[in-house]
């Protein structure tokens, strides 16, 4: 039975705008930062933005740790229209696997709602994994309010 841990919020950017940073690599594989990072393996060089296809991944704890590797398959979905767009990743690795997945929802006032979740499947020691994977989504959460919390540009020339 996967274990699910989720994060939403409301960001005051555009869905766009918020796209355009959470897709790239730099945001992807630096979200859990300081606990974790991830970095890409192949293909080499990493690419700038995340697109739909499969990576080779791995985790490091702490700066300096590597923790596994992962095949992860992504999947890009950019609805512009409908203001829409999510960043799918989903890993087959050792000793767990997981479904990660963010969303963002453009709002009617011109703000981004986004949802950060994952499934975790697998794994040694459920429960205190649960508890890490817990810690640091709510430190994945610090780091969303810190990345999106300037006032849009957007929305700081309508306020001059």
């Amino acid at each position: 039975m996967p274990r699910q841990i989720e994060i939403t919020g409301i960001l005051p950017h555009s869905a766009s705008v918020v796209w355009s940073r959470v897709i790239t690599s730099e945001f992807i594989l630096n979200m859990s930062y300081p606990a974790f990072r991830y970095e890409i393996l192949a293909p080499a060089p990493a690419p700038e933005r995340f697109q739909n296809g499969q990576y080779q991944m791995r985790a490091v704890a702490l700066g300096f740790l590597p923790i596994d590797r992962q095949d992860v398959v992504s999947t890009v979905v950019a609805d512009d229209t409908r203001g829409i767009y999510i960043i799918h990743n989903v890993s087959k690795g050792s000793p767990y696997s997981w479904d990660h997945k963010i969303a963002l929802f453009a709002q009617t006032d011109g703000t981004c709602r986004y949802e950060d979740g994952i499934d975790i499947f697998g794994g040694p020691a459920p429960a205190a994994f649960r508890l890490i994977t817990q810690a640091i989504f709510q430190m994945r959460r610090r780091n969303w309010a810190k990345e999106f919390s300037r006032v849009s540009p957007s929305l700081q020339s309508a306020l001059t």
